[in-house]
């Protein structure tokens, strides 16, 4: 499985590990491992009330469990990744225009 490393509800790396060696490997690396894959759990990811959460654009995004989706696609996390950070600068963009347009901003 790939497991995520996780110190103070931060994924802080990744590892590819047998179940079996799941508990020694905590015990090691005084940490928790969780199965990375649903979420497609990356470094950095923080765990929350409201679930697992990714930065996107400065924003603390909450993940969504993959289902139907091949769960351990890492390619397919970072292409969400991407489009919310384009999202995310297009709506900067926008606010500046509409500040500049209502004369609340200089041009």
């Amino acid at each position: 499985m790939i497991g995520a490393i996780v110190k103070n509800d931060i994924v802080t790396g990744l590892l590819v590990i047998n179940e079996e060696q799941i508990e020694e490997m905590q015990t090691a690396l005084e940490c928790e491992i969780v199965d990375a894959k649903p979420y497609g759990l990356i470094e950095g990811d923080l765990r929350t009330a409201r679930g697992w959460t990714r930065n996107v654009g400065g924003e603390q995004v909450v993940l969504e469990l993959q289902n139907g989706e091949e769960p351990d696609s890492y390619e397919l996390a970072m292409e969400r990744a991407l489009a919310a950070e384009e999202q995310a600068a297009a709506l900067k963009e926008y606010e500046e225009a509409a500040k500049i347009l209502l004369g609340e901003e200089e041009a």
